[in-house]
């Protein structure tokens, strides 16, 4: 390989590292900001995220805090935890959902559902019905769902799924004043003034309207439901209007450390969902390799590979010295008598080779008829002759020296 081709070669290999780690760079940084994940994901960095929430838990003396890839179901025999549900919205609240929780908080988990944050009519949102009051201070009617909503189905005994929770779904303008500030949510629950914050500011204008005796509501605004909970079975269910309150953005600007207390409860075990934001973990080939116990054959494969390679660039027998290489002395015209005795058997028969030697010699020799003319035409004759026999009497050796013979006679030289 010559020098400048080396040189690119060389180059090529060096702006293929550099695009490669420019690459994996730009990958790291979309993945530590989290960005590519849904909002209120525990794997997002960036104000939309919940990751500081889910670190701050896990620096608790005595707390466990994981993520949870898989779906619901694969939850109900662990150990009694906190579930966080964050960025739901309400077409998300489906009948297998309803199901799924209803099952965790029977074998007493305690599931936080948190709502994503509602600004504007341009949201997935039921409709409040003819007859509904107007402003958030009126009498709200019965809201229908809209197109799409989860209203219309109906649980196993033909229930509506909302009415066998005991709640509706609302929307008013909250923030329709002329410098759109943000409402707080007053405190309403007794027995928790004290250790919680008198208010806090709501971001959304989604809420939850009319809650059944079953639904304990922890604040209000007005005359709406924001933060409520209400034990099912041997656990609890909380449900929460505006997922703000648990996201980075909320954990820099806004913190209300004893409502993000409340909400883990006291369970030791917290679990963040990530399954229902659309994230989920498929098992690679490392963890089948390690699940199924196949490392040995892994390792066994890696060496007859690296054996093939080896013997693919390292050849055992000693190589030929070509003549490039040999010196003057080690020239040798083996190779070229071997080579044309190969040829000469794959294309000229045996009985044939004489006269197809005389046959190349006139080409060669264009001035042999006129320059020797006795000594051709004696040639000729040996040819013709050799030719006449039959295949198993023929001498090509013979006749060979005697045509050897009639040239050594020549008289004349060439010019």
């Amino acid at each position: 390989m010559s020098m400048r081709r080396k040189t690119y070669v060389f180059m090529f290999c060096l702006l293929l590292v550099a695009f490669s780690f420019g690459l994996y760079r730009l990958m790291a940084l979309r993945f530590e900001a989290g960005d590519v994940f849904p909002a209120y994901s525990s794997l997002r960095s960036d104000p939309l995220g919940s990751k500081v929430l889910y670190e701050s838990f896990g620096h608790l003396p005595g707390v466990s805090v994981e993520r949870h890839f898989q779906k619901l179901d694969k939850l109900t025999d662990a150990p009694s935890s906190t579930i966080f549900l964050f960025g739901l919205s309400p077409v998300d609240l489906d009948l297998s959902l309803a199901k799924q929780v209803e099952e965790l908080a029977q074998r007493g988990h305690r599931v936080v559902m948190t709502m994503e944050p509602v600004q504007g009519k341009a949201c997935k949102c039921p409709e409040k019905a003819e007859g509904a009051g107007e402003g958030p201070g009126d009498e709200a009617g019965e809201i229908e769902p809209g197109p799409g909503e989860p209203k219309g189905r109906e649980g196993e005994q033909g229930i509506p799924l909302f009415k066998r929770w005991g709640f509706q779904f609302g929307y008013a303008g909250l923030l329709e004043g002329e410098d759109r500030s943000y409402p707080y949510a007053e405190l309403v629950a007794d027995d928790s003034r004290g250790q919680l914050p008198l208010q806090i500011t709501q971001y959304s204008e989604l809420h939850f309207v009319q809650p059944d005796s079953q639904w304990q509501v922890l604040y209000r605004l007005g005359d709406f439901a924001v933060i409520m909970e209400r034990p099912m079975g041997d656990g609890s269910l909380v449900l929460v209007s505006d997922s703000y309150l648990v996201s980075n953005e909320a954990m820099r600007n806004e913190r209300h450390a004893p409502v993000l207390a409340w909400l883990a409860g006291g369970h030791r075990q917290l679990v963040f969902d990530e399954a229902h934001l659309g994230i989920s973990r498929q098992p690679g080939v490392m963890v089948l390799v390690r699940q199924y116990r196949l490392a040995g054959v892994m390792v066994a494969l890696l060496v007859l590979a690296l054996l093939f390679v080896w013997q693919r660039s390292v050849p055992f027998v000693p190589g030929r010295v070509s003549s490039a290489d040999a010196g003057p002395d080690e020239m040798s015209t083996m190779d070229y008598h071997a080579g044309l005795v190969n040829l000469l058997r794959r294309n000229v028969k045996e009985g044939d080779l004489l006269a197809a030697c005389f046959n190349e010699w006139r080409k060669s020799m264009p001035g042999a008829g006129s320059a020797m003319p006795e000594q051709t035409a004696r040639i000729r004759k040996v040819v013709e002759a050799e030719q006449a026999r039959p295949s198993r009497e023929r001498n090509v050796l013979a006749s060979y020296k005697k045509i050897a013979g009639i040239l050594a006679e020549r008289k004349h030289l060439w010019k």
